[in-house]
């Protein structure tokens, strides 16, 4: 298989390049406004999409065709996340609600009312025992993955939080926020290890909007507005 990239824009397209010959080789056009995450299921050798139109697209990851078309909301779907077997997709929805769909046909097979504001990101935690989500109410909600019941509910942030990332192996996440911190927890306790921000750690000067794990490093990197990209050293890992 060659190596292929991604990327969604702002006029609801999908860009599909192909890395080894560097080169664009499609373009997707599905949804009306910004495409807003992107997700493969590798069971179903498939490509989710969603966009600021509150609906989903699914793509043949072999010849990009498009599959199925949902709506699910009126407003945004910000980030999905896929349980470790592949079994369920959960959806960060603008109208409050958490949506859980069941991969095999995308019929929505639960919804989940906890957050004061839009949800804005989602996370199983690989041992598939919790369901993280962040909202612009700046809280982060710790469910159980099994029925979704509310376990913590943690003032997490001063303002929206905009990405979770768990470490790859499974002991650490970190969340970032508009509030410009990343912030660096204990997954079993839900405690905080490290803050790091502008004045202490020279961190990001505007909002932090997504952080991913470097593969099975200790490196976690981070984008923000300010129109940086910055790589984190976590000694603890």
């Amino acid at each position: 298989n060659q190596p292929i990239l991604l990327i969604g824009n702002n006029q609801g397209g999908i860009h599909v390049v192909d890395l080894a010959q560097k080169a664009e080789v499609k373009y997707l056009l599905a949804h009306t406004i910004g495409v807003f995450d992107l997700l493969f299921i590798p069971s179903k050798n498939e490509v989710v999409a969603s966009g600021a139109d509150g609906k989903l697209t699914v793509w043949d990851a072999s010849d990009f065709r498009c599959k199925q078309e949902i709506q699910i909301t009126n407003l945004k779907i910000r980030k999905m996340a896929l349980s470790p077997d592949g079994s369920r997709l959960a959806l960060a929805c603008g109208d409050k609600i958490i949506r859980i769909l069941n991969t095999n046909n995308f019929q929505v097979i639960a919804e989940i009312q906890g957050h004061n504001d839009a949800v804005n990101t989602i996370a199983f935690s690989p041992d598939s025992l919790y369901l993280l989500s962040g909202s612009k109410d700046a809280h982060l909600q710790v469910r159980s993955a099994t029925d979704f019941e509310l376990l913590h509910n943690i003032p997490a942030h001063n303002y929206a939080i905009y990405s979770i990332a768990y470490s790859a192996n499974g002991e650490f996440f970190a969340t970032g926020s508009r509030d410009k911190t990343i912030k660096i927890w204990d997954a079993n306790s839900f405690e905080i290890l490290h803050r790091f921000d502008a004045t202490k750690n020279e961190g990001h000067k505007n909002s932090v909007n997504s952080i991913y794990w470097c593969g099975s490093s200790n490196i976690l990197a981070s984008v923000s507005d300010d129109q940086s990209a910055m790589l984190w050293k976590i000694d603890q890992l």
